[in-house]
């Protein structure tokens, strides 16, 4: 039979058509399982790190102590996600991405000021909140200082 018998006539399209529509469709199944697992990561994500610190908020307001909370461990913490913040914010990620930063930045700047508060030393919580506000703008300033920052 000659190409020309198959093309005027029509067959063999039929099976090349089905699977195509086979195909097309297995894609498309796949696509939206993992739209699916994605959409159950980041909720999943963001479920727990919203809980994550509320546990130790708990012991330290029903103590009424900071004991047992390191300051400097507490400030390394919320400067790392205050940089992996900023570096996915500079960068113009999903914000589903790096959602779950700015929901653990907010617990820990809420157990910070607990410690502070337990310690009797409100008022030296102040710089070190201005400290933190000051290094948004000032990672966001050069693409370089952001990527230094991220690399340390």
């Amino acid at each position: 039979m000659s190409a020309w018998a198959v093309r005027s006539h029509g067959w063999g399209r039929g099976r090349c058509a089905g699977r195509r529509k086979a195909s097309a469709l297995a894609t498309l199944c796949l696509l939206a399982m993992e739209a699916a697992l994605l959409w159950f990561c980041n909720w999943s994500t963001l479920t727990v790190c919203a809980a994550l610190k509320l546990p130790q908020i708990h012991a330290q307001l029903a103590a009424r102590s900071a004991r047992g909370v390191s300051l400097s461990s507490l400030l390394l913490e919320l400067a790392g996600f205050l940089v992996c913040l900023r570096y996915q914010y500079y960068y113009g990620s999903p914000v589903l991405t790096y959602l779950e930063y700015p929901i653990l930045i907010v617990q820990d700047v809420v157990l910070l000021l607990c410690v502070f508060h337990f310690n009797g030393d409100m008022k030296q919580a102040a710089p070190y909140l201005a400290v933190f506000a000051a290094s948004w703008f000032v990672l966001g300033l050069h693409q370089g200082v952001i990527d230094v920052a991220m690399q340390e």
